[in-house]
């Protein structure tokens, strides 16, 4: 029960939240209207770019090395079992 509480504080203080940031005013724009402002400049475009080709990069080395190692376990396992001949 109090579980359920907890967790319907804490939906009502993330509601708030999203109100706040999409309404309130700080100065002449909302926090929203901010942050957009700040994602459109070239500067964050170009990080944007940035991250994605060094999130593609290690990407591709993760899925490289979980390759050799699936590789490498098949060709142990097939080391390990005698010839059934």
């Amino acid at each position: 029960m109090f579980g359920l509480f907890k967790t319907a504080i804490r939906l009502l203080i993330f509601a708030l939240a999203l109100f706040a940031f999409f309404t309130v005013p700080l100065g002449e724009k909302t926090l929203y209207q901010h942050v957009s402002r700040l994602l459109a400049t070239e500067e964050a475009k170009d990080l944007g770019r940035e991250l994605k080709g060094a999130s593609k990069k290690i990407g591709d080395a993760i899925q490289e090395g979980a390759s050799e190692r699936l590789e490498g376990d098949a060709s142990t396992q097939s080391e390990d079992r005698p010839n059934e001949e």
